[in-house]
């Protein structure tokens, strides 16, 4: 009987998974989805040194679930790619005879009232960037260290949301005692 209860609730997981698959398929054949791919960087020397995002553009955090109109919301941000964007962020937002390489650990008041998209992403795959097969023992291990490239792939609504930045907080992770930042969002 325990048996049949877990290949029971294991079909009903594949059947559930399989089924939302064909949903997403659905959405992109006909446009209600979008796909976008992006490469990466991991290692936040080189997340520092990259340029910022173009002009006219406005840089977007990709959201587990809709920001809906006047919701107030947390990010809580650990990942060398947002830490970077916060910083830059931050960092236009300091006066010019300030150096920002850590703009908002060093001041998360300067990411009070910054505006940048936030788009819900239906699903989210992160893999290593480069080839599929020995390659990727070298990134792995590149990765551990804190280097390397991951690619992105992302099925996102054709719609986005700006968000302001209502209170910031930064600080360390208690165990790894890494950076972290965000704050509220509306």
């Amino acid at each position: 009987r325990v048996w049949d209860v877990l290949l029971l609730r294991r079909d009903e997981a594949l059947s559930a998974s399989t089924l939302r698959g064909l949903e997403l398929a659905r959405g992109l054949r006909s446009g209600r989805l979008l796909r976008r791919s992006y490469t990466f960087a991991t290692d936040p020397a080189a997340l520092a040194r990259a340029p910022p995002h173009p002009r006219g553009t406005i840089p977007f955090f990709t959201l587990k679930r809709p920001l809906r109109l006047g919701e107030e919301r947390r990010l809580s941000l650990f990942e060398p790619r947002w830490l970077a964007l916060l910083d830059a962020l931050a960092a236009a937002n300091a006066p010019a005879e300030t150096p920002a390489p850590n703009a908002a650990s060093d001041d998360p008041s300067r990411l009070i009232n910054v505006s940048f998209g936030c788009v819900f992403a239906l699903n989210r795959v992160h893999t290593p960037a480069g080839p599929a097969d020995a390659g990727r023992v070298a990134e792995a291990e590149a990765e551990a260290e804190g280097g390397g490239e991951r690619v992105a792939d992302v099925l996102l609504l054709p719609v986005a949301r700006r968000a302001r930045v209502v209170r910031a907080v930064a600080g360390r992770r208690p165990v790894s005692g890494d950076r972290r930042g965000g704050g509220w969002v509306r």
